[in-house]
C-alpha cells in the first residue's frame, strides 16, 4: 500500500497544476451533470438504430471529452505541440474509434436472434457473446495499432514481462471491501447490480442456477482486462509516446463517461479512480494491477448485491 501510494504521490508531484487540474475538474463536472440530467447515455445514445447512428452518437461523446481536456492541458502549459502532432491524432482517433465501435455497434444481437430469437436465453446469449468476445472487438485490434502505429513492442501496452509486486493490489481490495459491501445498500447501485438478470436460463436449460451463474461472471469479470487495456494500456502507455504524463488526465475523463449509464456515484468515483490507476500505470508501465483491482472490484460488486437482495 505505501509503495503504491509513493507511486501516486511521484507522478502528482511532477504532474500536478492547480489551474488546469481545475478546469479539467469543471469540465468532468459539467459531463457528468449533463449526463445525469439528461441521461445522455441511456435515453439518448443507446436509442439511436445500431446502423452506425449509436457509433456516431459515441464517438462524439468519448472524443469531445477526451479532446476537450487535452486542450486544457495545452492551453495552460502554451503548448501546443502534441496537436500539431499528426501521431497524436492518428493514434488517439483510431483508439477511440475502436472503443466507440464495440460500445456502438451491436454486433452480437444479429447472431443472438439467429440462435434463439425469443427464448428467455436471448439476453443471457447475448450478454456472453458481448463480453466474451471483446478480445477480438477491443484488445486484438489494440495490440496491432501498438504493433504497427505506436511501435512500442517492448511494453506492449502494459502487458509485457516486466514484473511488478502485486500483492498491495490484492490489500487494496482487502481494504474496501466492506466498503463496497455497504454501497450495495445505495439506492442507485442497488438498483444496477448484479448485472446478472438471468435467472430464468437455469430452469429454461434443466441445469444448475450455479451454472449460468459462474459462466456469466467468469467471462463479465475477465471483460474487463480489455478495459484496463484500452484505458491504462492504449490511452497512458500507448499516449505517452506523443503526450508524455500528460496522457493520463484526459484519459480518467473519458474514462469517467464510460460509466455515464451507470449510477452516478460510480461514474463520479470512475473518474478519481480511473486518475490513480492511470498514474499507478504511468510508473509501472504495466496494467496487470489495475486488472487486478478492476476484476477485483467487479465480482465484489457483484457478490455483495447478490448477498443484500438474497440471491444467494
Amino acid at each position: 500500500m505505501i509503495k503504491l501510494a509513493k507511486l501516486v504521490w511521484e507522478f502528482v508531484k511532477t504532474d500536478f497544476d492547480p489551474i488546469p487540474y481545475s478546469f479539467i475538474l469543471l469540465w468532468a463536472t459539467f459531463l457528468l451533470v449533463l449526463n445525469y440530467n439528461f441521461n445522455i447515455e441511456n435515453s439518448i445514445i443507446d436509442m439511436l438504430p445500431t446502423n452506425g447512428a449509436r457509433f456516431i452518437g459515441y464517438f462524439i461523446l468519448y472524443s469531445v471529452s477526451y479532446y476537450v481536456a487535452v486542450i486544457i492541458r495545452c492551453r495552460f502549459k502554451s503548448d501546443y505541440s502534441s496537436l500539431k502532432n499528426k501521431r497524436f491524432w492518428i493514434i488517439s482517433l483510431a483508439g477511440l474509434f475502436v472503443f466507440s465501435s464495440d460500445s456502438g455497434f451491436v454486433f452480437h444481437q444479429y447472431l443472438v436472434n439467429w440462435i434463439n430469437p425469443t427464448t428467455p436465453l436471448n439476453g443471457f446469449t447475448y450478454s456472453l457473446l458481448s463480453n466474451g468476445t471483446e478480445f477480438i472487438s477491443i484488445a486484438l485490434p489494440l495490440f496491432i495499432l501498438n504493433t504497427f502505429i505506436i511501435q512500442n513492442r517492448n511494453e506492449n501496452l502494459g502487458v509485457n514481462k516486466k514484473e511488478i509486486d502485486i500483492k498491495p493490489f490484492f490489500w487494496i481490495l482487502a481494504i474496501i471491501t466492506p466498503f463496497i459491501f455497504f454501497s450495495a445498500y445505495e439506492s442507485g447501485l442497488n438498483n444496477y447490480y448484479p448485472t446478472f438478470r438471468y435467472h430464468g436460463v437455469a430452469a429454461a436449460w434443466g441445469i444448475s442456477k450455479w451454472i449460468p451463474i459462474g459462466l456469466y461472471e467468469l467471462l463479465y469479470g475477465l471483460d474487463f482486462f480489455n478495459v484496463e487495456l484500452c484505458f491504462r494500456g492504449f490511452f497512458v502507455i500507448g499516449m505517452t509516446a506523443v503526450l508524455g504524463q500528460e496522457a493520463v488526465i484526459p484519459m480518467a475523463v473519458f474514462y469517467c463517461t464510460i460509466h455515464f449509464g451507470k449510477p452516478g456515484a460510480e461514474a463520479i468515483s470512475s473518474l478519481f479512480g480511473g486518475y490513480i490507476l492511470g498514474a499507478i500505470t504511468y510508473q509501472t508501465r504495466s496494467i496487470w494491477g489495475g486488472v487486478i483491482v478492476h476484476i477485483g472490484l467487479a465480482w465484489m460488486m457483484e457478490l455483495s448485491a447478490f448477498v443484500v437482495k438474497g440471491l444467494l
